[in-house]
Parts: C-alpha cells; sequence; structure tokens
C-alpha cells in the first residue's frame, strides 16, 4: 500500500498517500492513514493484539533477487553510499547500477552527526545480499573516497567480490617492481596515459594490502582518478568507476524530483529504516515497469 500509494502521490507524505489509498479502496481516510502509520512502527506501539514489527533485514535477500531475476546478468555492479538527511538520519544503501539508474537494496539508517567507520554495517549489509546473487557472477563493489572503511577490500574478496574504489590522490603506493613508496600523483601526471600495475597499499605493515591500482588523467578531468582493486591490471579498467554517477538518478527519485523524502518527519531511524522499504519497493517497481520496451533493443552500453 505504501509503495502503490508513492507512485500516485509522487510523494512520501502520509496525508497524501492516505488520501489516494483511501478512494482507491473506497475507506475513509483516518483508517488508512494509520494503517500505513503503523507499518513503520515497532510492535509495541501497533493498535490490537498479536502485532509484529517488520524485519527489514529479511526482505533485502528477496528485493535483491528480484532486481537479480530482472536484470540482464550474468554480472552484477552494486554502489555503496552514506546519504545524510539533514542531521537527523544517515543511509548507508546499497544500490543495483542498472540501465542508468541505481536500485537501493540494502540500508540502514543510523542517527545523524556521529562519528563512525560503518565497517561492520557494510560487512553485514554485503553478507546478506551474498546469498541471493548467483555464485559465478561476478560482482563489482563500486564505492566513493571518503565513504568507506579499511579493512573491507580482503572481506569482499571472501566473499567472492571485486571491491573497485576510488582514492584521494595524497595515499602512497609500492609498484611490485619497486622497493620505496611513491605518493599516487606521481602514476598519472596530468593529462597523460593510463596507468595500471600491481603493487603494495598503505605504508604501515599491519595495514599493506596487495592489489591493483589503477590511474588516469584525460584531458578535461579536474583531477586523476586513482582506483583500488583485486582485479588484475589487463581486466580492469579505471572508467567503470563512470558507474557511480548512475547513482544520482536514484537519488533524484527518492528525494527532490520523486517520493520527496527529505520532507519526512520521522525521527526515529528504525521507523525511517523500516519506510526505506516502500520507497525501494516503489523504485524498483516503476523503473521495472518503464524498462519492459527496451528488452526488444538492449544496447551494450557499459560493462555490466
Amino acid at each position: 500500500m505504501w509503495s502503490v500509494g508513492r507512485v500516485l502521490a509522487r510523494s512520501c507524505a502520509l496525508r497524501a498517500v492516505a488520501t489516494l489509498l483511501a478512494v482507491g479502496v473506497e475507506r475513509k481516510a483516518n483508517p488508512v492513514r494509520q494503517q500505513v502509520r503503523e507499518f513503520g512502527y515497532e510492535a509495541p506501539a501497533k493498535r490490537g493484539t498479536k502485532r509484529q514489527a517488520l524485519e527489514v533485514e529479511s526482505c533485502f535477500a528477496p528485493l535483491v533477487g528480484w532486481v537479480v531475476r530482472w536484470g540482464e546478468g550474468p554480472q552484477l555492479a552494486l554502489a555503496t553510499d552514506a546519504t545524510a538527511l539533514g542531521a537527523r538520519f544517515v543511509g548507508l544503501t546499497v544500490r543495483v547500477v542498472s540501465r542508468g539508474c541505481a536500485l537501493p537494496v540494502a540500508w540502514p539508517v543510523v542517527a545523524g552527526n556521529t562519528k563512525q567507520a560503518w565497517r561492520g554495517e557494510w560487512l553485514g549489509l554485503l553478507r546478506q545480499l551474498r546469498p541471493a546473487i548467483p555464485a559465478p557472477w561476478p560482482v563489482l563493489v563500486l564505492a566513493e573516497r571518503g565513504r568507506y572503511a579499511r579493512g573491507l577490500d580482503r572481506r569482499m574478496v571472501r566473499l567472492g567480490w571485486h571491491p573497485f574504489l576510488r582514492l584521494n590522490t595524497g595515499g602512497p603506493f609500492r609498484p611490485q617492481a619497486s622497493h620505496r613508496f611513491q605518493p599516487l600523483r606521481r602514476f598519472a601526471p596530468p593529462p597523460g596515459p593510463r596507468w595500471h600495475g600491481r603493487g603494495t597499499a598503505f605504508v604501515s605493515r599491519p595495514s599493506r594490502l596487495n592489489c591493483t591500482r589503477l590511474a588516469c588523467w584525460e584531458a578535461g578531468d579536474k583531477e586523476a582518478w586513482f582506483i583500488r582493486t583485486d582485479l588484475p591490471p589487463e581486466s580492469s579498467e579505471a572508467g567503470w568507476d563512470g558507474l557511480r554517477a548512475w547513482s544520482e538518478p536514484g537519488f533524484k527519485i527518492t528525494n527532490r524530483g520523486g517520493w520527496q523524502w527529505p520532507r519526512t518527519r520521522l525521527t526515529d531511524p528504525e521507523r525511517a529504516a523500516r519506510l526505506w522499504l516502500a520507497v525501494a519497493l516503489a523504485t524498483v517497481w516503476l523503473l521495472r515497469g518503464g524498462a519492459r520496451p527496451m528488452r526488444t533493443c538492449r544496447p551494450a552500453l557499459c560493462p555490466t
């Protein structure tokens, strides 16, 4: 009901959604409003007996399974992002990037204005999605610089997935054929040819990581792109980081141009996480319906 109401109202506003749903089901608006409002409540706060709270985490694997069955396979690209909603919330979201957009498939909502690494949250999300993705599929996990917790690379590799992290230019790197660390910016003079190779990241011995580094600085770019991944140098391309730009249409749908999520008056992170399920379902459902006519003319525009 929440998802259908949001599509019809083009808003997350409780009153707008309940009013349209009440007309459709031929009921009074106030009972419908209370019903959809309690969807996000914990069990003790709901009216009546034998009420249960929605366990949002139990929905992540079925949701990504739905997207996988709809997708073009047999490969998948996931993007991670941390989006603040004012000072109240931060949504840690894993999205499937597909068809020029990004579909939310897993998230916790945490309180804003708190400094955390969020490593446990990210790892928990990826573990919950793993059973729904076919084992032979290559999975690329794209992460934005500044939104990444150190140490996740090895955990992703254990899952059988490939981290693809865009880095700042200040970190050091030791190429495989060298005995000393060098600043990353030396591998991409402005603008110049692309560089890729194996080597060691992080100077501190406990944190050292054998990985592939990709570097490129194309004409017109303001700065170089530096990527860290576990993929072989000859099988990876720095330009794949551009897939993260597909998250922007997803933000537009959930925020200013679609469901108007920033206007919510919620203050409880757990309730917000439950309502995000309705946001995710509405987004996936709407984009799935709009993509059906395109199946007969499927262009190969990107590595996913």
